[in-house]
């Protein structure tokens, strides 16, 4: 006859009724587990379940689930084999499964899912190596704060008459070269575009990747800037599309503590800096058009950009909101520089 252990290997009648015999005899009955028993058992289970999913790594979670499963099976077993006591496996087993994997899934998804949306919202404002970089190293909880950056204000110089001059399809199609051309520039120096703001382009340096020589990447930035806007122009003139104007741009850089995150509504949200120095950053930018140079920096930048760049005392200055003077340099470019690379006069 088939038994509860074996149905392909039966045993005798006269062998089953022998060991109920024995049972009987011995008093070796199976005992089941109360229901309150059994409750506190999924009960356990389900604050061990909560304690194995506390763990950041997944890899430890899923290891301890598996050894709390196997050691469990193992308590089963050996309480069945020494006091005859069947303990319920299934219930309790899946308590623990359950218990650790749908939380597990989801916290997965909702990683994967803000991964996503930080990547799309990061896509914008700095190349994709850095947004690999900081959705590798950070999440938008830990983007709003204050820190120290530089900030570049970039501005065309003359834009009105340059409007005035194209019709607006050509004037589109110069920005969209232009602003391509820039912000890959910046991209490729670590900075992050703020906004476009028409002709005029923010960036800053520092976050939400940090580096330590941000102002030195600000300045060589700008410069690289200076150059291929030099290269663009040149092509541009040779395929008849910018009429009789410079193109030139004017570039201010400030280095100062600001307030850089996230702000906006539920339906629109940026990436930007708030703060008195990006302020002045701006105030330098307007500087250019009066000492009639491209680049001009402040003299907390030059003191953190180093000695690389080569760089001339201009004037100091209260400019519009302050009320402390600030000293103002040129930048003629790097020290190596021969002299047909460096920067040269505004002419507008």
């Amino acid at each position: 006859y088939p038994t509860p252990f074996s149905s392909s290997n039966r045993m005798s009648g006269a062998e089953i009724i022998a060991n109920a015999v024995q049972t009987i005899l011995q008093g070796g009955y199976l005992h089941l587990t109360p229901l309150w028993f059994n409750l506190l058992l999924l009960a356990a289970m389900a604050f061990l379940a909560y304690r194995i999913i506390q763990r950041d790594s997944p890899s430890q979670t899923l290891a301890l689930m598996g050894g709390g499963l196997l050691l469990y099976t193992l308590a089963v077993y050996l309480t069945f084999i020494r006091t005859h006591t069947y303990l319920p496996i299934f219930s309790p087993s899946l308590m623990l499964f359950l218990g650790v994997l749908a939380p597990t899934a989801w916290k997965a998804l909702a990683q994967e899912m803000e991964k996503r949306r930080l990547r799309a919202l990061f896509t914008r404002f700095i190349s994709p190596e850095m947004v690999d970089q900081l959705v590798r190293t950070s999440d938008l909880s830990q983007l709003n704060k204050r820190a120290e950056l530089t900030i570049l204000f970039s501005d065309i110089r003359g834009f009105t008459t340059l409007s005035e001059r194209l019709s607006p399809e050509e004037l589109v199609a110069l920005l969209n070269d232009y602003l391509d051309e820039m912000t890959a520039t910046i991209h490729r120096h670590g900075g992050t575009v703020d906004k476009y703001e028409g002709d005029a382009i923010i960036a800053f340096f520092g976050e939400p990747i940090p580096y330590e020589d941000h102002a030195r990447r600000a300045v060589a930035a700008a410069l690289e800037m200076y150059h291929r806007l030099d290269a663009l122009r040149r092509r541009w003139q040779a395929e008849g599309r910018l009429p009789n104007h410079p193109f030139q741009v004017g570039m201010g850089l400030n280095t100062g503590e600001v307030f850089v995150g996230l702000l906006g509504s539920e339906q629109r949200v940026n990436y930007t800096i708030i703060g008195d120095h990006a302020n002045l950053a701006a105030r330098i930018q307007d500087l250019t058009k009066t000492y009639r140079w491209p680049l001009l920096i402040s003299e907390s930048t030059r003191q953190a950009a180093g000695d690389d760049f080569l760089v001339e005392y201009v004037d100091t200055v209260t400019v519009k909101g302050k009320t402390h003077p600030v000293s103002i340099y040129k930048v003629l470019g790097y020290r190596n520089d021969p002299p047909e690379r460096r920067l040269t006069t505004l002419n507008f």
